[in-house]
C-alpha cells in the first residue's frame, strides 16, 4: 500500500474558501450601504421637521408664513438659480432657526442636497420638499402637487410636508 502524507490545501479548496469569503464581504457591503441610505434619509426627514417647527413658530408670531411672493426657496448647500432665494435669506426666520440644515449627501447632481420651501401667496400655507434616496421607505404626509416647482417630473420621487396647501 502506497500511503502519502498530504500537507496543505488543494487549489480547489482554496478557491472555494476565497469565493465564500468574497460572497460574505459583498453581502456585508450591500447591507452597510442600505444602512447608510436609511440613515441619510432619516437625517433629511429630521431636517425638514426642524424647518417645519421654525416655520410654525414664525407663523405663531406673525400670523403668516415667511417668504415673499409665491416662489421656491432652497437651503444653502443647494446651488440653484432662478428661484426666490435661499431659506437663510428670509428675514426674521433666523430668530427661530439658527442654521438652515444641509443635506447629509450634498449630491446636487442627483437632486439630493436641496431642501425646498414654498409658501402660498396669502402666507397661510406652505410646502417643504426633499428628494430621498430610498423613496419606497418614505410615505407622503400630504399631496405633493408640483405647484410651480420646475423639476417635478415624477412627484412620487419627492417627500412633502406642509400646512394648508
Amino acid at each position: 500500500m502506497n500511503k502519502q502524507n498530504k500537507k496543505g490545501f488543494t487549489l480547489i479548496e482554496i478557491l472555494v474558501v476565497i469565493s465564500i469569503i468574497g460572497f460574505i464581504a459583498a453581502s456585508a457591503m450591500y447591507a452597510l450601504n442600505n444602512a447608510r441610505v436609511k440613515a441619510r434619509d432619516a437625517k433629511r426627514l429630521s431636517d425638514i421637521k426642524i424647518l417645519q417647527k421654525a416655520l410654525e413658530m414664525y407663523y405663531d408670531d406673525n400670523n403668516l408664513y415667511p417668504g415673499g411672493s409665491n416662489g421656491w426657496y432652497y437651503n444653502d448647500a443647494c446651488d440653484a438659480t432662478g428661484f426666490a432665494g435661499k431659506i437663510s435669506s428670509i428675514p426674521s426666520l433666523s430668530l427661530f432657526l439658527s442654521k438652515v440644515p444641509d443635506d447629509p449627501n450634498n449630491n446636487i447632481m442627483a437632486n439630493w442636497g436641496c431642501y425646498w420651501y414654498n409658501r402660498l401667496k396669502n402666507g397661510q400655507g406652505y410646502k417643504l420638499l426633499i428628494y430621498p434616496e430610498n423613496r419606497k421607505l418614505m410615505k407622503q404626509d400630504m399631496n405633493c402637487e408640483c405647484a410651480g416647482f420646475p423639476s417635478c417630473d415624477d412627484l412620487n420621487d419627492y417627500y412633502c410636508i406642509g400646512e394648508n396647501w
